[in-house]
């Protein structure tokens, strides 16, 4: 592999090889341990596989008796310290290569448990239990495992610095679960293969046990988890005890097979706009993981898998200033992402990676050292380029590198490099983040960069140069929240391997949140917030300006509704529209102004209600022009409505069916005439026969109306309905086989939608794909 990338050289420490032991004797006595007592566990070794019938009698038995025992959990939401409302008890053990955790969860109401058979991200909203495992004991990050009482299971990463795991990791692990007379029982088995720590006989890894019961809104811990203090592994447990255990000789192999069969329409055959069959697109493709030293993990991939079967959420386009953001959700750059993310700056957003063919990434930890790289090449600039053009075929190359060096007690300094070279051009990107935990409560954050640019000669070979700060503190607590942040991003600074819509903007953002806590039994919480934003230019001109005041109600049963009203100003100028409008036109500076409620439920064991509600005074920034040597005109202040709507509903325990709405309308101030008029609607329905098997249908159907001379770049209407059916066979992360098919209908087709009032009344089927998908993954 040929590659223009900046070369990047990490040094690698190897570990040192385990100390092996003598097989103890008997195994110890179970053990206890509360709340009240030091929040350690010494876990014993077992001799004998625990087994869910173990637990059935919601007592352990057999080898499951013979486990550490853990009791008295304590609320963090929604009373704090008070004890858990439902007995709950967890046992802990392990032996060659499994660690063990049991469950026993009763409940006074069985009925009520909340438990569905879906797919996991339809399966939050459940009861369920969860361990957060930090096993390199540095209070920082952590594995979750996440199982609901019949089994569904989720894992993912935790960093303290954020408030929700990362649930995009996958893991290779066992849950066994079953409902009971007086509750609930479930037996996690997790592979010491799928986790990496220090190897050596007497590790101590922290620990944080959590069940969560939906109906009450309740979160109970062990050891307690006050509400009262930022994070969750600064108040984690421990285990001890292990010994003679190791990750282990760790070899993933997954090869993938991927086909296609599709039609399109035939553009000679407009007038009949009749399918033509497409050949059969094939490929294949082989995927890597090698561990060494229990410390450093190579990811290799070739022709890598990222057919995507999951869709992406829909969101309004139309009419927006900034790029619209869309997650990563590709594997092979999902695991230890956090390495490479930073705070406010995604100065790699692996989405620019748009169509690679090789990659490679290599993470690890050496003591308080964790770094990693990435290097993967993009075919799209040359599968864009027309045939003939010398660009055709061409490819450009990326390269990442990180080291984040953990300090003090709950504190790092991290290094980040990208690279993106094309032709004979570049985008280079380097600086410094630091995050720093002040006391129980407050975080700092720090981060510079230098970002260097020269265009291809094709382009000109101009250079540009520029930096970019910022500043961010946050405070965390149960009544008071708060943060500021500072963001200056010169006017050349540059990131083509990042997310970074906006330059030549210097901006303060702010937020602030008072709430009572009531506890009693309709409110949780109540009370104002603030958030503001002011933003100047590079050479002092004021951009925009935003006060938003609202007040927040959190009731029981994860109920909440916020009313706010929000006013500012924007000013757009030549440079944000550049081409677009006439520069003697501008700058303009509009008022906005926005009023509204959001709301949601989980009242209802059977439904989800979730919505919001906004109208008020934005900005139409793409009207026609007058002039035709402009596309558009100035940008006019314009009236509007947005609104949106989620219901889910699981009316049997395997079917969950998610009906979502999303509404934008801009009307013209003083004549009330319609500018333009989106609704998209979706419907998501999952059938899960059972751990491993599934059937989803997704109906989406978008209906935009706008007026052409009102608004530049539309035409009077265009509907479209999109449906995709699949059906999923998962053993588990890696081993996989997706049969699917997607059809497309509309009412302008692919080679008439650049057309100027082109509308018809009726949908046509302009695409349509059939596909198979299979991949193994071999764990040597």
């Amino acid at each position: 592999m040929r590659s223009r990338s900046v070369l990047f050289v990490l040094t690698f420490a190897a570990s040192a090889a385990a100390a092996r032991q003598t097989e103890p004797g008997a195994p110890p006595p179970a053990q206890a341990a509360s709340a009240e007592a030091a929040p350690g566990i010494g876990i014993p070794r077992l001799f004998a596989t625990p087994k869910l019938d173990d637990l059935l009698e919601m007592a352990p038995t057999g080898p499951a008796g013979t486990m550490a025992k853990v009791e008295g959990f304590l609320q963090s939401t929604p009373r704090d310290g008070a004890p858990v409302s439902q007995r709950t008890e967890a046992y802990l053990g392990y032996d060659d290569h499994d660690l063990y955790i049991a469950w026993i969860c009763f409940d006074a109401e069985p009925s009520k448990i909340r438990a569905r058979r879906t797919p996991r991200e339809q399966a939050f909203s459940d009861d369920f239990v969860e361990v957060t495992l930090d096993t390199f004991h540095d209070r920082r990050r952590a594995y979750v495992f996440w199982s609901n009482p019949l089994g569904v299971q989720a894992e993912g990463l935790w960093d303290e610095d954020s408030t929700d795991p990362q649930w995009s990791w996958d893991a290779t692990w066992e849950t066994r679960a079953k409902r009971t007379a007086q509750g609930y029982v479930v037996l996690m088995a997790i592979p010491f293969k799928s986790l990496r720590f220090p190897t050596g006989n007497s590790g101590t890894w922290g620990i944080v046990l959590l069940r969560q019961i939906p109906r009450s809104d309740e979160y109970s811990y062990w050891p307690r988890v006050s509400s009262t203090v930022r994070g969750r592994l600064s108040q984690e447990g421990t285990i001890s005890g292990f010994a003679d255990i190791s990750p282990g000789r760790n070899i993933q192999i997954t090869p993938y097979g991927f086909a296609s069969d599709d039609w399109t329409i035939d553009e000679s055959a407009l007038p009949d706009r009749k399918l033509e069959r497409k050949p059969v697109d094939a490929t294949a493709g082989v995927d890597g993981k090698f561990v060494f030293g229990d410390k450093v993990v190579l990811d290799a991939t070739v022709n890598p898998d990222f057919s995507q079967v999951e869709s992406d959420t829909p969101q309004i386009a139309v009419n927006q200033r900034f790029e619209l953001y869309y997650p990563e959700k590709r594997p092979f750059f999902l695991e230890n992402s956090d390495l490479f993310g930073l705070v406010s700056f995604p100065m790699l957003f692996t989405r620019r990676i748009a169509d690679p063919s090789v990659g490679a990434r290599v993470t690890g930890k050496a003591g308080r050292t964790a770094f990693g790289a990435i290097v993967a090449d993009d075919e799209s600039p040359g599968k864009i380029a027309p045939l003939g053009d010398p660009l055709h075929g061409s490819r450009a190359w990326f390269g990442v590198a990180s080291v984040r060096e953990d300090i003090l007690k709950q504190s790092s300094i991290r290094f980040l490099a990208t690279d993106r070279e094309y032709q004979d051009g570049y985008n280079r990107v380097a600086g410094i983040e630091g995050n720093f935990k002040l006391g129980k409560n407050w975080l700092f954050n720090a981060a510079a960069f230098q970002s260097a640019t020269r265009a291809t000669s094709a382009d000109g070979g101009s250079e540009l140069h520029g930096p970019a700060f910022e500043l961010f503190v946050q405070r965390n607590g149960r009544k008071f929240n708060t943060y500021f942040e500072y963001v200056d991003i010169a006017k050349d600074f540059r990131t083509q391997a990042g997310f970074v819509p906006r330059v030549d903007v210097r901006q303060a953002n702010g937020y602030a949140a008072w709430l009572w806590r009531p506890e009693g039994k309709i409110f949780i919480s109540h009370g104002p917030t603030f958030t503001g934003n002011l933003a100047y230019d590079q050479g002092g001109t004021r951009l925009d300006w935003v006060v938003r005041p609202s007040w927040v109600f959190n009731l029981l049963s994860a109920t909440y509704f916020e009313v706010f009203y929000r006013a500012g100003r924007e000013r757009l100028r030549p440079e944000d529209l550049a081409g677009l409008a006439d520069p003697a036109l501008l700058p303009v500076d509009l008022p906005v102004d926005r009023m509204g409620i959001f709301f949601g439920t989980d009242y209802w064991k059977k439904c989800s209600v979730y919505g919001d509600w906004r109208w008020g005074h934005a900005t139409n920034y793409f009207p026609p022009s007058a002039d035709p040597a402009f596309l558009t005109g100035p940008p006019e202040r314009a009236i509007e409505h947005l609104g949106s709507l989620e219901v889910v509903l699981r009316p049997v325990t395997p079917l969950a069916i998610d009906l979502s709405a999303l509404y934008s309308q801009l009307n013209q101030v003083g004549t009330d005439a319609l500018i333009f008029r989106d609704l998209i609607g979706r419907m998501k329905a999952t059938w899960q026969f059972d751990l491993h098997w599934s059937l989803r249908l997704i109906l989406q159907y978008d209906d935009l109306k706008s007026d052409p001379s009102l608004v530049a770049f539309s035409v009077p209407l265009s509907r479209k309905l999109n449906t995709d059916i699949l059906v999923t066979w998962l053993a588990h992360p890696g081993t996989a086989l997706y049969l699917g098919y997607n059809t497309n209908s509309s009412n302008l087709s692919q080679f008439e939608a650049d057309v100027p009032g082109v509308t018809r009344t009726g949908l046509v089927n302009d695409s349509r794909r059939a596909f198979v998908k299979f991949s193994y993954q071999f764990r040597l």
